[in-house]
């Protein structure tokens, strides 16, 4: 009497790999994620023609046979995960952190310095614009713009920031950078740092 011929174990060999595989991809997405390459990424957006974007009603614009673009250009940080994706597209520009503030300042500045750039440049379009139409426009210096703190510095420990305004050291008013560095080499080595400025959160009204 012959015994019934059963069929082998199923394997389930499968299953465990496919977890495996899928554990090991998740944990390196979440690596790659997390790691901090400091490099960015400077690539370019799109080109809108100039022209249109300065009017001012009730007067005519004059006509130009050249086009004048504004191109938007974008800056990406990037951790290992988008050093990787940006590899592998084309037009892309990478350059280092260190490449981009000045020594001892920090990265985290590059973000309201861009933005400070971008009002800067605003105010200039539009001045410019309207001295071409023969307008005048007066400039008056009012007091020396930061554009970078530098980490750990006495600046810093005194809640001054990017866009911050300086407008007088120790009684000695400043309208410029000049002037800021002229009123500074008059500060003795030894004096204490100013008191903390309040932040916005501080000098907001409450309601």
């Amino acid at each position: 009497m012959h015994e019934p011929i059963s069929s082998p174990p199923k394997s389930r060999r499968g299953p465990v790999v496919l977890f495996i595989v899928l554990v090991v991809i998740l944990t390196t997405t979440v690596v790659l994620g997390k790691i901090n390459t400091n490099d960015y990424a400077l690539t370019p957006g799109d080109a809108t023609p100039v022209a249109p974007l300065i009017k001012i009603k009730g007067v005519a614009s004059t006509t130009h046979h050249g086009k004048i673009m504004l191109t938007d250009v974008y800056l990406t940080s990037l951790d290992g995960w988008q050093w990787l994706y940006f590899h592998l597209k084309s037009h892309v520009q990478f350059v280092s952190g260190d490449e981009l503030v000045d020594p001892g300042v920090s990265t985290a500045q590059l973000g309201a310095q861009g933005y400070l750039e971008m009002s800067d440049a605003k105010q200039a379009a539009e001045v410019a614009a309207f001295r071409s139409l023969g307008w005048k426009v007066p400039a008056t210096a009012t007091g020396a713009i930061v554009t970078a703190v530098e980490s750990d510095s006495p600046a810093q420990r005194a809640n001054i920031h990017v866009a911050s305004e300086i407008v007088a050291v120790n009684g000695t008013t400043v309208n410029s950078a000049c002037s800021l560095i002229n009123a500074m080499h008059a500060v003795p080595a030894n004096i204490p740092p100013p008191a903390p400025l309040p932040s916005a959160a501080q000098s907001s009204p409450q309601t």
